[in-house]
C-alpha cells in the first residue's frame, strides 16, 4: 500500500510540471508550505492540509479557481480512495473548497476553521510579498490565464477579484499573517489595480479611436 500510495504523489507532482504553467508550477505547493511554516504548531490537521496543497491544483482552470477545486477533489477522490482514510480525504476536499472560495474573494464568508484559516492566508501570502516577486507572481498568472481569454479578458476579470479582496476588512484572516503581509498585500494590490484600469482605459480609448477611424 505505502508503494502505491508513494506512486499516487508522485504522480501527482506531474502534474504540476505541465507547460501551461508559470505560477502553479513546481515550486508552487513547496513555497505555501514554507509559508505555513512559522505557524505549523497551530494546525491540528497537517496532513490534510499537504493533500488539499497538492492535490489543490493538481487539475488547473485559471480562470476559475471553483472548477479548479471541484474537479481536483474529484481527482484526489479517485486517485487516493481505498489508499487513504475517508475522513483525512473529506477533510482535505473541504480545505480545497475553502481555498478557492478565498482566492476568488467570494460572499460565502471566510470559514470559521483554524486550520483553514492558516492554509488560505498562505496561499495568499503571495500577495503581501516584496513588489518585484509579486509582479513576477501576477506576470506568471496571467500567462496562465491568457491561454484560455483574451487579454482584455483577463483585466476585467482580475480586476473585479482585486476589487473584492481591497474591499474585504482585511485580506487575510490570522494574526501571524496580518502582521507579517497585510500592508504590503494592501500596497500590492492598490497599484495592480491602478494598473488594470489604467490599462483597460487606453484598450477602450485604442478601440473608440479605431472606430471612429473606420468612419
Amino acid at each position: 500500500m505505502l508503494a502505491a500510495i508513494a506512486m499516487k504523489f508522485q504522480a501527482v507532482k506531474l502534474c504540476y510540471q505541465e507547460p501551461t504553467r508559470h505560477y502553479h508550477g513546481p515550486n508552487y505547493v513547496r513555497s505555501v508550505m514554507d509559508t505555513l511554516a512559522p505557524v505549523e504548531d497551530q494546525i491540528k490537521n497537517i496532513p490534510a492540509i499537504e493533500l488539499a496543497l497538492l492535490w489543490g491544483k493538481s487539475v488547473l482552470s485559471p480562470i476559475d479557481p471553483v472548477k479548479t477545486a471541484k474537479s481536483s477533489s474529484i481527482k484526489l477522490a479517485t486517485d487516493l480512495v481505498g489508499l487513504a482514510c475517508p475522513m483525512l480525504l473529506k477533510r482535505a476536499q473541504l480545505l480545497i473548497a475553502f481555498a478557492a472560495d478565498n482566492e476568488m474573494a467570494s460572499s460565502n464568508g471566510p470559514p470559521i476553521d483554524g486550520d483553514a484559516r492558516l492554509m488560505v492566508d498562505a496561499t495568499l501570502a503571495i500577495f503581501g510579498s516584496n513588489p518585484m516577486i509579486f509582479a513576477q507572481y501576477e506576470v506568471g498568472v496571467r500567462a496562465e490565464c491568457v491561454q484560455y481569454i483574451t487579454a482584455q479578458q483577463y483585466q476585467k476579470v482580475r480586476l473585479a477579484v482585486i476589487r473584492r479582496h481591497l474591499k474585504k476588512d482585511s485580506i487575510f484572516l490570522t494574526d501571524h499573517f496580518k502582521e507579517q503581509y497585510e500592508h504590503q498585500a494592501q500596497v500590492n494590490l492598490t497599484n495592480l489595480e491602478a494598473t488594470l484600469v489604467r490599462d483597460i482605459t487606453i484598450a477602450h480609448a485604442s478601440r473608440s479611436e479605431s472606430n471612429a477611424n473606420d468612419y
